[in-house]
Formats: C-alpha cells, sequence, structure tokens
C-alpha cells in the first residue's frame, strides 16, 4: 500500500493536480489549512528591456490618454488623480525583437489603458488592439443590460 506524504499532498493541493473528491482518498493526510502567508521576498533574476519614457510621452501627445482598445479615459473616472494615467502598448513587442531597435512613437506604439494592455499580452504575440476590440464587441453585443 502507498502511502502519501503530508507535504506532498499539500503541494498537489496547492497546484490544483489533487482535486477535492481525490482528496477524500486521504482523510488522514490531506488537510486544508486555512493560515495563507504572503510577503515572504524572494530573489528574482530577468531580462528587462527598456522603454524610452520620451517615446511615451510623444506617444500619448499624439494620441491622449485614452485607450486605443476600449475608450476608457481615466480622468473622467477618477477625476483629477487619474489626469494623464495611462499605459503605452508597442504594437510590435519589444521582447520579439530581442535587441535594441528604432521606433516611431506615432507608427509603432498606442494607449492603452492596463485592463486592456494585460488583456492584449494574454498570448504570444501579443493580440492586435483590433482582435481585443473585437473580441469586447461581441461579447457586449452578446450580453443584455439588466432594466434599470
Amino acid at each position: 500500500m502507498w502511502l502519501l506524504r503530508e507535504n506532498l499532498a499539500d503541494a498537489l493541493i496547492e497546484l490544483d493536480l489533487l482535486n477535492d473528491a481525490e482528496a477524500k482518498l486521504f482523510p488522514d493526510v490531506v488537510h486544508v489549512d486555512s493560515t495563507f502567508y504572503e510577503g515572504k521576498t524572494k530573489t528574482v533574476t530577468v531580462n528587462s528591456f527598456e522603454r524610452n519614457p520620451a517615446a511615451r510621452k510623444l506617444c500619448i501627445k499624439h494620441y491622449g490618454s485614452k485607450c486605443a482598445v476600449c475608450g476608457l479615459e481615466f480622468e473622467y473616472l477618477y477625476g483629477d488623480i487619474g489626469e494623464g494615467f495611462i499605459h503605452v502598448h508597442h504594437l510590435k513587442e519589444i521582447s520579439s525583437i530581442g535587441k535594441e531597435d528604432k521606433i516611431n512613437p506615432v507608427e509603432d506604439m498606442r494607449p492603452g489603458c492596463p485592463n486592456c494592455h494585460a488583456m492584449l499580452h494574454r498570448k504570444k504575440p501579443a493580440f492586435s488592439i483590433e482582435e481585443l476590440r473585437g473580441m469586447i464587441s461581441k461579447i457586449q453585443s452578446n450580453t443584455t443590460k439588466p432594466a434599470q
């Protein structure tokens, strides 16, 4: 008979490799600890691709601080603290180029809210702005709003 060690069972549950039904197979070993910890420090080594703050400013100067995907302008939602706040999306991913490269802030960059920017990068290569706009439009057209 095999015995499942407690720390292995905990790891399997944490990794979603052991579900509740399976956990019941090992009632003496598997327990769910309701104490959670965060904030432990760890060292991470990564490659970071530099962004040019002047290029970012020129992109925003040209397009404004309105999200190119969903149209959100933080100032209209948050007032003064949202004025000018926006992320900038590179149409060609810097990480895919792999070296320092010349960019044109108007042709190669677009403003994007943090949510849309994150969604653009949900796959590699990134979704295009038009693809994401289409997804949003399709979802919104299939969603009915409750009566007010």
